[in-house]
């Protein structure tokens, strides 16, 4: 929905700031099991699989939401892992039982990845790192890795491998100084071995400079980035912060494989004024395809051995992707007043979490040039300004992990409080399910768009309000936008039929489909369709009296289903593992085609088969998309077997393939700067519309009639 009016080209989007539909109340967390049963019980790690939200760090209980710390009346075994219901809260069965402080968890398939200072899980002895199934919690016998001392993070990289970081210096006693990586069958890489060292091996100056050790790990394309506490990697100074080769057979143990990359973060203070030495520490880097976000414990960035040409950085800062350059206060400036162990990045929000109370723009933070807020706050992404969400958490140490889900609206916030908000919380924190209140910052949302056979166009769209909103065209100009009411969590879907019908559906603040009519040019009221949905839908239709719905279910697979003459038919599974919602198209009579993000972000599509009246196998058509993808066909009879997909891609561009008879033409960019993804109908023989909303939060459509329009804002 356009709430604001500009004339300009979507080009000019490069310079203009991103807004956000956000309330100014404090916000409370969905419904959650807390921990406890622990001196100083903390969770370290949050993970999503599906509709299951795995967690890690050290407790011996669990109990229900809204218990009171210190009423053991209810608790639940559960030793340092545990695992919730991300819907509901509620506790699962999953009960791996660690015997000591778990600080990372990865999920791979049907396996989570366990590590940690623990010595045995169930059991089985296992050396701080662990495999156990994801749905029952029993250790993988087959895989077997030791580590020498404590792994504090362990992270998927883009070849399929575990990268693992921590304090220790041997892996299945072999040297592997705070960096290894190992199959998903436990396997050690023998050619990868970074030497993660102190600054010429000096660690009797400590504090500033002490045992080194590696905390957090993410990847751009074939370079690992990594931060801890270290001083040197492979003989080059680097300070708390590094980049060093994906893949490299010959040279890792010399300097050949370290990066450009140094945002050299270190001082012997962590401020102007303090007297005691301190330690400089990064606990948590997020790579995009331009910058490199990271929070810690740090006063000093871009540290040269003269110090007077050292900037200061209060905890936050974000720098360039290739030389570690730190960005200027005028570009991305968001600092506070504590240590900030935990911050993740989605749709342009920024989460931070620590023991901070005061958030600023100018660091040293005071009373007077600050905002208040208690260890976690929502800043923009591009410029660091400060968001109004403000839930607030408790305790001394407050936020020490955060993970904002990718496959839904789902962030789990982890640490030491035991209120988050107005209530109760130890330990754990879930927001962006149907509870958690409008304050809270939603996932971008895409428009959708349906054309209609015999009127105009119509252009749905999500409002702050988390209402539908819908505005249409008859060829040139928009009408002003009327609501529909409702309240939908992401993006909406829409499909028209014959006779100028439009059917409207969208993911519910409960997880359902719904759905409302336009006959005869009046709404029905919205109606559930059920199902529990994870992402935004898709539809097509493919004559009059019958649309086809697609959805992302809590599993992460691909359901259909169909309204055929105002009933409905049941779920069909169609597998599949998808990031965000699917999209979908029809040609004819019949004909159906699918497409969703794989977990490879690549394009993947099926296709219905009328005359075996079953559905093709799952084909890859490539790219790196960073949305959901938008399918149209040309109207009946122009180009049978035809499909156009639509999708953003990592540089937020608009990129189409052309795909016929289940064969892809390859993709070509047609530019722009988008939040979220793309919507697109067809207008007529060989005609398109595409639409799409960008930073600034405005709409921009293109239309295609044997060549492309500009883009330009809609008016």
């Amino acid at each position: 929905m356009r709430f604001l009016k500009a004339v300009v080209v979507m080009a000019v989007l490069l310079t203009v700031g991103p807004s956000h539909a956000l309330g100014a109340t404090a916000t409370q967390p969905d419904p959650s099991w807390q921990i406890g049963g622990a001196a100083d019980a903390v969770v370290r790690s949050v993970v999503f699989s599906g509709n299951t939200m795995y967690i890690g760090g050290r407790f011996n209980t669990v109990r229900p939401p809204g218990v009171v710390p210190g009423n053991t009346g209810s608790d639940v075994a559960r030793h340092n892992v545990a695992a919730f219901d991300r819907t509901t809260g509620n506790l699962l069965p999953w009960n791996p039982n660690a015997n000591g402080e778990v600080f990372a968890l990865a999920i791979v398939g049907g396996t989570v990845y366990l590590g940690g200072a623990f010595t045995q899980v169930g059991s089985t002895p296992r050396a701080r790192f662990a495999a156990v199934d994801a749905t029952y919690g029993v250790v993988n016998p087959a895989i077997n890795v030791t580590a020498g001392a404590t792994v504090y993070v362990i992270k998927r990289g883009p070849n399929g491998n575990l990268f693992l970081g921590g304090a220790f210096t041997k892996i299945d006693g072999q040297t592997r100084s705070h960096l290894a990586e190992i199959t998903t069958t436990g396997a050690l890489v023998s050619t990868w071995k970074p030497n993660v060292a102190q600054y010429y091996g000096d660690t009797t100056l400590c504090p500033p400079r002490c045992h080194p050790v590696v905390f957090t790990i993410d990847f751009s394309g074939a370079t690992v980035y990594f931060g801890g506490h270290f001083g040197l990697v492979n003989g080059v100074q680097r300070n708390e912060a590094a980049a060093v080769a994906l893949s490299d057979a010959s040279s890792c143990a010399t300097a050949g494989c370290v990066t450009g990359w140094n945002p050299s973060i270190f001082s012997p203070r962590n401020c102007p004024t303090c007297k005691q030495v301190e330690t400089s520490r990064v606990y948590t880097l997020h790579v995009t395809t331009t910058r490199v976000y990271a929070c810690g414990g740090f006063f000093r960035v871009n540290y040269t051995a003269t110090q007077s040409t050292a900037t200061t950085r209060y905890n936050v800062a974000v720098f360039n992707l290739t030389d570690g350059t730190v960005l200027p206060r005028s570009t991305f400036d968001a600092e506070d007043d504590g240590d900030t162990p935990g911050c993740d990045l989605r749709d342009n929000v920024l989460y931070l979490g620590g023991h901070f109370n005061y958030v600023s723009r100018a660091c040293p933070c005071t009373a007077t040039n600050s905002s208040i807020r208690h260890h976690v706050a929502a800043v923009d992404a591009t410029t660091g300004a400060l968001l109004p969400w403000n839930p607030g958490a408790n305790s001394n140490h407050g936020v020490y992990t955060i993970t904002a889900d990718r496959y839904s609206t789902s962030v789990g916030f982890g640490g030491y409080f035991t209120t988050f908000g107005s209530g109760y919380h130890q330990g754990i924190a879930k927001f962006g399910g149907s509870t958690s209140s409008t304050g809270f910052p939603l996932p971008a949302a895409g428009p959708a768009l349906a054309a209609t056979s015999t009127g105009p166009t119509y252009l749905f769209s999500r409002g702050p309000n988390r209402a539908v909103y819908y505005e249409t065209t008859a060829g040139s100009g928009w009408s002003p936008a009327t609501s529909l009411g409702g309240a939908t969590i992401d993006a909406p879907a829409a499909a028209a039929g014959g006779n100028g019908s439009v059917e409207l559906f969208v993911r519910g603040t409960n997880n359902q489909l719904y759905s409302r009519r336009l006959v005869s040019g009046s709404w029905t009221p919205w109606a559930s369709a059920g199902g529990v949905l994870s992402a935004q839908p898709a539809a097509a239709s493919w004559g009059r009296g019958r649309d086809d719905v697609f959805v992302r279910g809590s599993n992460g697979a691909l359901y259909h289903r169909a309204l055929v003459n105002n009933r409905w038919t049941s779920w069909d599974f169609l597998g599949g593992r998808l990031v965000g919602g699917p999209g979908a198209s029809s040609w004819a009579s019949g004909q159906l085609s699918v497409f969703v993000q794989g977990t490879d972000r690549q394009l993947w599509g099926r296709f219905y088969n009328t005359a075996k009246r079953s559905w093709g196998h799952w084909t890859s058509f490539g790219g790196v998309l960073a949305s959901a993808p938008a399918a149209v066909s040309v109207p009946r009879g122009a180009q049978p077997g035809t499909v156009t997909v639509f999708v953003t891609g990592t540089d937020r561009a608009v990129y189409q393939q052309r795909i016929t008879n289940g064969r892809g033409g390859g993709w070509t960019s047609l530019g722009g700067v988008l939040t979220g993804g793309p919507a697109a109908s067809s207008t007529g023989r060989g005609k398109y519309r595409l639409v799409a909303a960008s930073p600034n939060g405005h709409l921009y459509e293109r239309v295609f009639s044997g060549s492309w329009s500009p883009w330009t804002v809609l008016s």
